[in-house]
């Protein structure tokens, strides 16, 4: 079982995203469900890190052990999200 709760929250939308993602969206992951909006292409290409934020994987490159940042794959309209982890109760 994941030992965090990861939220994902939209910061920057530069050009257009067709899935109609708004600085402000969030998803929040708990290990079994996933409540909020957040484009699939998006999603599928975080997988990775979400998996490990949520077993309290570290990357040593963060300065902050708890916070990532993730850019969405359409290098024309980027979208920037910020992931968080937070310990489940």
């Amino acid at each position: 079982m994941p030992n965090y709760r990861v939220v994902v929250t939209c910061q920057d939308v530069k050009g257009h995203c067709a899935a109609g993602q708004k600085v402000g969206d969030e998803a929040t992951f708990d290990g079994i469900t996933m409540q909020g909006r957040l484009c699939i292409h998006a999603l599928g290409s975080m997988m990775c890190k979400l998996f490990a934020f949520q077993q309290g994987l570290n990357f040593p490159w963060l300065k902050d052990p708890h916070v990532a940042s993730h850019v969405c794959p359409d290098a024309a309209n980027p979208v920037l999200y910020e992931m968080r982890r937070e310990p489940l109760p």
